[in-house]
């Protein structure tokens, strides 16, 4: 669509057929079953002792399977994003060791 000669864009026509092919394709996926997954997480970080060594550390409430999913907006401690980017640092430091 950027070429500067427009005999060689592509039509509109093959646009919408790719994009619909695209979206076909999507549809026929897997779904990712978001909660599962989150399970499964939380499942590993109590593995690895996560609301005692990092909680407890951190003064931070141990998240649920629902945690990143809520729209809900923090009013006091760290945003979602802050919290997502310690639980991974603190994880990351488990490498060094």
């Amino acid at each position: 669509m950027l070429k500067t000669v427009p005999a060689e864009r592509f039509s509109t026509e093959q646009v919408r057929e790719y994009c619909q092919r695209k979206l076909q394709e999507l549809e026929r996926r897997p779904k990712i079953d978001c909660e599962l997954i989150m399970d499964d997480i939380i499942e590993k970080l109590r593995l690895m002792n996560y609301e005692t060594e990092f909680c407890s550390r951190m003064n931070r409430p141990a998240i649920s399977r629902t945690y990143f999913a809520r729209g809900d907006i923090e009013k006091n401690g760290p945003s979602k994003f802050q919290n997502f980017f310690d639980i991974c640092y603190w994880l990351m430091s488990y490498s060094e060791v």
